[in-house]
């Protein structure tokens, strides 16, 4: 999948959910979009482009079966803009 319609998809989802962590963004972005992408492929690019903010992450724990245990996730939310320095666009 290209990078920059994963990009775009992202920003589109946060800016309409606020904070999500990296795999419901994942799952949301494979229901939508033909060619899904992978938790470390979205992660590369979340973290790669200063539009997208790390706000914390959390501890989930897991119960099926055998892999019993305990993983991190990153929450996720769009990087506050810039003032505009007092200019405004026409």
């Amino acid at each position: 999948m290209s990078k920059k319609i994963l990009r775009r998809k992202a920003k589109d989802i946060l800016g309409m959910y606020g904070e999500m962590d990296t795999t419901q963004l994942r799952d949301h972005i494979n229901s939508v979009l033909k060619h899904g992408t992978t938790v470390s492929e979205l992660g590369n690019i979340l973290g790669k482009y200063g539009e997208f903010m790390k706000v914390r992450k959390e501890t989930r724990v897991s119960c099926a079966g055998r892999s019993s245990g305990s993983y991190q996730v990153c929450v996720w939310r769009l990087a506050p803009t810039e003032p505009s320095m007092g200019f405004t666009q026409l």
